[in-house]
């Protein structure tokens, strides 16, 4: 006999939610319509915690004033704004740090990082002041007080003044420049700040053999590493940095307490700097925030061709050398140390 089945109409929409009268689900999934953000610009619905419309990328929540945030990095040689997190609010939790990581597109425990560190450090950098602005609002609801600093500010264009040797005596120190020899001699009441760090560098030398049929397969690789101390010193008046790398620097400065390897030498001569300029600033937590600088300021990387070998026995062959390194990264760093002192 056939079954009568009942029409779809007359289906009771709240028993589909139930099975055997208990409730699918304890709670709604998603937001109720009254509670979904309207865009300025495209008019289409939002979930009420994203900052930016999901369709047309307007932020939301700012009246009638439409704005579009373009979160593209520039590239290193373009003038970009820096968002410098300042400060987060004493009572910033995980949502909060959440919230700020969703708009600086950063991993939660990357931005944890900036702000357990309890010192300015950089968020974001984008290429318009308007998206900076907008961005710096946006961190502002969350408890997080922010800079925009320009790239023009940081001066990455001006090298600084490498040091090849010191001199103490009669109450000054005396800078000898690396190339010049020329000495520039200043009191300890005028060096205003200090910054150490390291220097990273790496240099890939690979060979791929070239083949009609498959892909270049490589077959010979090698990989060489470096790292170097630095010390930055900035003299009030002067708008010069001295930079002393372990790399190259005569350490007699040190006198009796010269050690045999430079790491050391570089240890001590930061005490010794810190000793005689007692009432400069002292920034020595590079090494301790690289994995915020890291997704911000990423370390600078380039790739050159050898050109082509051809051999009777090998075949052909593509030479090619990677290299990478964090100079202009520690740049940044020490320059912002200079302009936030």
């Amino acid at each position: 006999m056939p079954r009568e089945e009942q029409p779809a109409d007359n289906v009771n929409s709240s028993q589909s939610d139930m099975i055997g009268g208990m409730p699918l689900r304890a709670e709604d999934i998603g937001f109720a319509a009254d509670e979904m953000a309207r865009c300025p610009k495209c008019g289409r619905a939002n979930s009420p915690e994203r900052f930016e419309c999901i369709y047309c990328g307007a932020v939301l929540g700012v009246g009638d004033k439409v704005l579009t945030i373009d979160r593209t990095p520039p590239e290193s040689w373009e003038n970009g704004f820096n968002l410098i997190l300042l400060n987060a609010a004493t009572t910033a939790d995980e949502s909060a740090i959440n919230a700020a990581a969703k708009i600086a597109g950063l991993p939660q425990e990357t931005v944890a990082v900036a702000v357990n560190a309890k010192r300015p450090l950089p968020l974001m950098r984008v290429k318009d002041p308007a998206s900076a602005e907008a961005l710096s609002e946006m961190l502002s609801e969350c408890g997080f007080e922010t800079k925009i600093v320009e790239d023009a500010e940081l001066r990455l264009t001006e090298n600084p003044r490498r040091v090849r040797g010191i001199e103490f005596g009669g109450g000054e120190i005396s800078f000898v420049d690396f190339n010049t020899h020329q000495r520039t001699s200043v009191v300890a009441a005028d060096i205003e700040l200090i910054v150490t760090g390291k220097l990273f560098s790496t240099r890939v030398e690979s060979t791929e053999k070239l083949s009609r049929k498959k892909e270049a397969k490589a077959v010979d690789r090698s990989e060489l590493s470096a790292d170097a101390g630095v010390i930055d010193i900035y003299v009030r008046g002067l708008d010069k940095t001295f930079r002393i790398l372990s790399t190259g620097f005569d350490f007699s400065c040190l006198g009796e307490t010269k050690a045999m390897f430079a790491a050391e030498n570089m240890s001590r001569l930061t005490e010794t700097l810190r000793s005689f300029a007692a009432a400069a600033k002292f920034v020595g937590d590079h090494d301790d925030v690289r994995e915020i600088l890291n997704a911000v300021w990423p370390v600078a990387t380039r790739r050159d061709s050898k050109g082509m070998r051809r051999s009777i026995f090998k075949g052909s062959s593509v030479e090619s050398v990677a290299t990478s390194d964090n100079l202009e990264q520690f740049t940044r760093f020490s320059r912002l140390s200079r302009i936030l002192l």
